[in-house]
């Protein structure tokens, strides 16, 4: 996708209250590569190195793209991924996931190596009171939504815009470290959610022009 059209996107498409947009087009411009888009946690990892392969099993919790709105996903990825990184994927983790399409052999990838997996994690904010100001004893319905860690993605977008040196030695020189927060690092899942969707109606619109 040009880059011409990835800036008028950040210029035109609602990011959300938080979602910066410079961040919301990288993310965007991750999402028209990806086949599969959804948020969910890992249930499981089978590791078939024998076989050539790493099965991932993730809970759906909501899907995008590519995937059924509720149940499982698994991800098959190549085992030589998992040689440098044994723990790619852990039990418990949530994350919000850009896949690539499946090969011939079935295995596919996040979009931008691991930048593709992006971490969510709990939103630390309190209960909702009722009106005597008194949190009720069942909050499980009332938790937050989850948070969906964008400092990988800043640090991607960054290092696009080859606006620092600092960034472009990241970018060649090693693992790559979260770009110091300058806001919008945490964003709530539900808007991030809102962003992808608009970019996938907005391709699928594009996709029905070029046919006239």
């Amino acid at each position: 996708m040009g880059w011409r059209l990835i800036a008028f996107w950040a210029l035109t498409v609602p990011c959300g209250a938080q979602v910066p947009a410079a961040v919301g087009a990288e993310l965007q411009q991750m999402a028209s590569h990806a086949a599969v888009i959804f948020s969910g946690q890992v249930e499981a990892v089978s590791r078939n190195d024998s076989a050539g392969f790493v099965d991932v099993r993730f809970r759906i919790d909501a899907a995008v793209r590519g995937c059924p709105k509720t149940g499982w996903y698994v991800l098959r990825e190549w085992a030589g991924l998992w040689t440098a990184q044994p723990e790619r994927y852990r039990v418990g983790q949530s994350r919000l996931m850009l896949l690539t399409a499946r090969g011939a052999s079935g295995m596919s990838s996040p979009v931008g190596g691991m930048d593709g997996a992006i971490p969510l994690v709990a939103s630390g904010a309190a209960p909702i009171a009722d009106s005597g100001g008194v949190a009720p004893v069942d909050t499980g319905q009332y938790a937050p939504a989850p948070m969906v860690d964008l400092r990988w993605i800043q640090a991607r977008a960054v290092r696009g815009s080859g606006a620092s040196a600092n960034a472009r030695v990241t970018a060649f020189g090693g693992p790559v470290h979260p770009w110091p927060d300058t806001g919008g690092a945490s964003v709530a899942l539900p808007d991030v959610l809102s962003l992808l969707r608009g970019a996938r109606a907005r391709l699928a619109g594009e996709a029905d022009d070029a046919r006239y």
